[in-house]
């Protein structure tokens, strides 16, 4: 039987760019390293790239830990899920 294949989303700040300004950074990682370890990006539509390439019946979960996460990725995330959905991977978003 095939293994399904995890997947963490992760949104963080960076710092070292611009100090007074920093800039969201939207990173993917796998739970093995044979997927491609851990993936970053600047921009979410690249991200919805990146969810476009996961193996059917992968599951992703996030875990956004501020609100600041959820208001950077609002104008985002029905899309993200949908993509998903289309691709087989189940996407869930916890409290």
């Amino acid at each position: 039987m095939a293994r399904s294949h995890r997947y963490s989303l992760s949104v963080t700040q960076l710092w070292e760019s611009e100090p007074d300004s920093p800039e969201w950074v939207y990173i993917l990682a796998s739970s093995t390293t044979s997927r491609g370890g851990t993936i970053a990006c600047k921009t979410p539509v690249m991200m919805k790239v990146l969810l476009r390439g996961l193996p059917i019946g992968s599951q992703l979960d996030w875990h956004p830990r501020t609100s600041g996460e959820m208001d950077v990725l609002a104008d985002h995330l029905e899309e993200m899920l949908m993509i998903c959905a289309k691709g087989g991977v189940v996407f869930t978003v916890h409290d």
